[in-house]
């Protein structure tokens, strides 16, 4: 089975796919937009050609509207490969809202 099959079988409210010059919104009504100088094509899961995006700090980062489909409840799923680096005592968030 696909990657993408495995991902989209569960019916996410969102898929983004990281290309080369940002997020595709591959599944779901929530495009991302792109803030801060967001570094992509950097190396991406094998066999997986999926992308990957390189962050260095935090003025670069995510977003989407504040939209009714975002509001999870208490129960949600976020599914990211993340490679942290720097100062152990750097605050880091993955997702917030």
């Amino acid at each position: 089975m696909s990657y993408w099959k495995e991902v989209t079988d569960d019916a996410p409210v969102s898929y983004w796919k990281l290309g080369t010059s940002g997020a595709d919104n591959l599944a779901g009504d929530l495009p991302l937009t792109t803030n801060g100088s967001i570094q992509f094509g950097h190396g991406a899961l094998y066999p997986v050609d999926e992308g990957s995006c390189y962050l260095t700090g935090g003025s670069q980062y995510f977003s989407h509207v504040d939209d009714a489909l975002a509001d999870l409840g208490d129960a949600f799923t976020l599914e990211a490969w993340i490679f942290p680096f720097g100062s152990t005592s750097t605050y880091r968030t993955i997702i917030s809202k």
